[in-house]
C-alpha cells in the first residue's frame, strides 16, 4: 500500500481492508498465471472460481 492508502486505511478501516484484499487478490492472480501449462487444468478452474465471485 502507498502512503496515500495508508493514511486513508486508518481513517477508514474497511478502506484498508478493500485494499490489501485487491493486493492479495492481484498476488494470487499473478501466481496462477504463472503456473506452468501442465497445470492449467488447476489455472482453469481457479479462474473460474475467481469470476464467480
Amino acid at each position: 500500500m502507498n502512503i496515500l492508502q495508508k493514511a486513508l486505511g486508518a481513517i477508514f478501516p474497511p478502506y484498508k481492508y478493500n485494499a490489501i484484499r485487491k493486493e492479495q487478490r492481484k498476488l494470487f492472480n499473478t501466481i496462477i498465471e504463472a503456473l506452468p501449462e501442465k497445470l492449467s487444468e488447476i489455472k482453469n478452474q481457479t479462474i473460474i472460481v475467481i469470476f464467480m465471485t
